[in-house]
C-alpha cells in the first residue's frame, strides 16, 4: 500500500494556484483594455438612446408613423443585444470558474477574440490581417482559456508597436493544420521584436519588460497550451517583429493517442 494523500493534496493546491494566476492574468489584460471596453459598450448604448428618442418623436406626431417606429424599435433590440454580448464576453473573461472542456471550432474562437479587440486595435491604429484556414478539424478545450491566450498575444503585439509609425502597425494572424495534424495559430507583429537577451526568459513567471506588468501573462499562456496538449514558441520574424506560434492536437489526434498500444519486443 502506498499513501498518495500528500502528493494529491499538493497537486490540488498547485492547480488552485495556477487557476488563481490565470484569473489574475485575465483581470490584468482587461484592466489594460478599460478605455477600449468603455468605448465599445458606449457605442450600442448611444445608438439605443438616439433611436429611442427618434421613436418617441414619431409617436408624438398627430399621425404617428408606426412603420418607422417599428423599424427604430428593431434597431434598439439589435443594439441592446450587441451591448449584452459585450458584457457577457467581459464577464466570461473576468469570471473565476473551473475549466470546461468541449468540442470547439478553433476559427470561431479566434474570430470572437478579434471582435472583442476590434476597438482596441482601432484605438491604437493597428491593422489586423487574419488568414484563417477553413474547415479545420475540431479541437477539445476550454473556450475561455484559449481566448485568454489569443487575447493576451494580440494585446502584447498591439503594445509592442506603440512606438512604430501608425502606418506601419500591422498584426498578421494565421490558423492552419501543421505537419503533425495539430491545429496551429501564429501571430506576428511589425514591432521591434524580442530582445535576444530576453528570449530564454520570455515564458518565465514574473518576467516582464512592461512598466507595471505582472509578468504572468505569457507564463499562463504556456501553462494553458501545455494543459491542452500543445506547445507554444516565441521567435523573431526574419522581416522584423515578434512571432508567437502555438499548436493544439485535434479531437481525432487525442482519441487516437489514447488507443495506441505500446510495441512489444
Amino acid at each position: 500500500m502506498i499513501d498518495n494523500t500528500a502528493r494529491l493534496e499538493a497537486e490540488a493546491k498547485l492547480r488552485k494556484i495556477e487557476a488563481d494566476f490565470s484569473h489574475a492574468a485575465r483581470l490584468s489584460t482587461l484592466g489594460e483594455m478599460t478605455t477600449s471596453i468603455a468605448h465599445e459598450i458606449k457605442q450600442p448604448l448611444s445608438a439605443i438612446l438616439m433611436n429611442a428618442q427618434t421613436s418617441l418623436r414619431y409617436l408624438r406626431k398627430a399621425e404617428p408613423n408606426l412603420e418607422k417606429v417599428e423599424q427604430l424599435t428593431s434597431r434598439i433590440v439589435e443594439s441592446a443585444q450587441r451591448a449584452n454580448d459585450i458584457v457577457v464576453r467581459i464577464q466570461d473573461m473576468a469570471g473565476k470558474r473551473a475549466p470546461a472542456n468541449s468540442s470547439l471550432e478553433f476559427n470561431d474562437v479566434v474570430q470572437q477574440c478579434l471582435a472583442f479587440l476590434h476597438h482596441e486595435s482601432d484605438d491604437k491604429h493597428v491593422t489586423i490581417k487574419a488568414a484563417l484556414q477553413p474547415n479545420l478539424p475540431a479541437i477539445r478545450g476550454d473556450r475561455i482559456q484559449l481566448q485568454q491566450v489569443i487575447v493576451n498575444l494580440i494585446v502584447n503585439s498591439i503594445q509592442a508597436m506603440k512606438s512604430a509609425p501608425e502606418t506601419q502597425r500591422e498584426i498578421h494572424i494565421e490558423t492552419s493544420l501543421d505537419q503533425s495534424n495539430h491545429v496551429s495559430f501564429s501571430i506576428r507583429d511589425t514591432g521591434i521584436g524580442i530582445p535576444i537577451e530576453h528570449m530564454e526568459q520570455i515564458f518565465d513567471g514574473f518576467f516582464t519588460t512592461k512598466e507595471g506588468g505582472l509578468g504572468i501573462g505569457l507564463a499562463i499562456c504556456q501553462s494553458i497550451i501545455n494543459t491542452h496538449g500543445g506547445n507554444i514558441t516565441a521567435a523573431n520574424h526574419p522581416d522584423g517583429g515578434a512571432l508567437f506560434r502555438f499548436s493544439i492536437p485535434t479531437i481525432s489526434e487525442v482519441a487516437s493517442s489514447k488507443f495506441q498500444t505500446p510495441a512489444i519486443d
